[in-house]
């Protein structure tokens, strides 16, 4: 068990608080997820790099709010003298008592609660976009024709016209 000092139970404090923004994070990134389905659902395209924006910003304070927690997980290695591997939400919460532990457990708890459901979001969204490449596959090779099978157009008079080397439009003046 973790004897509380003042500095330990800062940290600890300081541990949750991260946690927190993770939690606030992941919600985002869930409803980050849920925009971009919905946008390419509704074929908006105005709201797509609204979208893409938000989520790049989103990483931004991901990435620094990683970095956060990296450097207070750090601090409370070195009070506790513990490598920095084993400063882990759960490690911490088995180790300290009080209302300190009750909070790390939750806060642990809502991420892995959160994480399952933007790890659900992220697949539906994945596989939203696989089925939109796949229909666009199929749609460019109705047009052009695949490889394996050529795409042949004719003319009235039942000649082959189609010219594979040349575009869709004859932008010819």
């Amino acid at each position: 068990m973790i004897s509380m000092t003042p500095d330990i139970a800062q940290l600890i404090a300081a541990f949750v608080a991260g946690m927190n923004e993770e939690i606030e994070l992941l919600e985002l990134k869930g409803a980050h997820l849920e925009a971009l389905s919905t946008a390419i659902l509704a074929r908006d395209d105005e709201a797509l790099p609204e979208v893409m924006r938000q989520m790049e910003q989103a990483q931004v304070l991901q990435d620094a709010t990683d970095q956060k927690l990296l450097v207070i997980r750090s601090e409370i290695a070195n009070v506790l003298a513990w490598p920095l591997e084993l400063v882990t939400a759960t490690k911490l919460a088995a180790q300290i008592t009080g209302p300190n532990k009750a909070f790390v457990e939750q806060s642990r708890q809502r991420i892995i609660e959160i994480a399952g459901q933007v790890r659900k979001q992220h697949l539906e969204t994945v596989l939203l976009l696989a089925e939109c490449t796949k229909i666009n596959r199929m749609l460019l090779e109705g047009l052009f024709g695949s490889q394996a099978q050529p795409l042949h157009t004719y003319g009235r008079s039942g000649h082959n016209t189609w010219r594979p080397d040349t575009g869709v439009v004859d932008a010819e003046l």
